[in-house]
């Protein structure tokens, strides 16, 4: 496995839903992720089964109800932080799209 890979979290199975309290085990099969220009094993997806997808869908539901009550600014600020954290991971991330599509870096 790709070290840049781990960096970011990525491991060689990986849950395919996630609520605010983040990943959880999901039911659905496993499926394998290759890069498609060279065939090589990215990584393993857990898939979602349809309970796993009304679980985030519920929690979606409810977490909109509580965002849409915080003042805009504290919003904001929380938008502001997501970028800052995709700006600091923008060069793993840049070089997971690149593997992912079998595109040079």
């Amino acid at each position: 496995m790709h070290e840049f890979l781990k960096r970011i979290g990525i491991q060689e199975v990986n849950q395919g839903a996630a609520t605010a309290g983040g990943f959880f085990p999901t039911g659905g099969r496993e499926h394998v992720v290759h890069s498609p220009l060279d065939g090589q094993e990215i990584g393993r997806v857990k898939l979602a089964t349809v309970e796993d997808y009304e679980k985030v869908v519920g929690e979606a539901e409810r977490a909109f109800k509580e965002w849409r009550m915080l003042p805009a600014p504290q919003r904001g600020e929380i938008v502001r932080q997501m970028g800052q954290a995709l700006r600091e991971h923008k060069e793993d991330l840049g070089r997971l799209i690149s593997l992912e599509v079998g595109k040079v870096l």
